[in-house]
């Protein structure tokens, strides 16, 4: 999706590719509102190859447990965009991917919704410190919902780096 390429994620992927190419750490994601378009803006950036795993697409109930392990019961229990299924997305991916870092992103990108409104966005990042979750409600259409989920995400990355190396400091 070449929208998703615009404003911040760019900038964003560059310095996230960069800080992981540095420090020898790598990264793998799962996506679901947004389809893939994180990965997109990453692999746009030349070198990435070197530190992004790569990731799955989970947009169904059922990629979230074939692909990246999440417990169906636990999908069934909280629903797919819930802090717990989001967490579990990015410790799976992590743990399949065997990287440093495991990302994911679920959301109501609109224009229908479930439990909570258009524009709800999770987005987790896990490393062998924790995982972190945050919740944001993004104002906009499909698409700008998407392309702020984006950035959320690239931004998460960034400060899960951050974070994890003053600990390590």
């Amino acid at each position: 999706m070449v929208a998703t390429l615009k404003g911040s994620a760019p900038p964003l992927a560059a310095e996230l590719v960069a800080a992981l190419s540095r420090a020898r750490e790598s990264a793998a994601l799962a996506e679901s509102c947004t389809g893939g378009a994180v990965l997109a803006a990453l692999t746009s950036v030349p070198g990435a190859s070197v530190c992004i795993w790569g990731g799955c697409i989970v947009y169904s109930d059922a990629a979230k447990t074939d692909l990246v392990g999440v417990p169906a019961d636990l999908v069934a229990a909280a629903g797919a965009v819930s802090e717990p299924v989001t967490r579990a997305l990015a410790e799976g991916v992590r743990r399949r991917g065997g990287t440093t870092y495991g990302a994911a992103v679920t959301g109501w990108a609109g224009p229908e919704h479930g439990a909570e409104p258009v524009g709800t966005v999770y987005v987790a990042v896990a490393h062998a410190r924790g995982c972190r979750c945050q919740r944001a409600v993004y104002d906009g259409d499909r698409s700008s919902v998407r392309e702020q989920a984006v950035d959320a995400v690239l931004v998460a990355l960034i400060e899960a780096r951050k974070e994890v190396a003053r600990l390590c400091s």
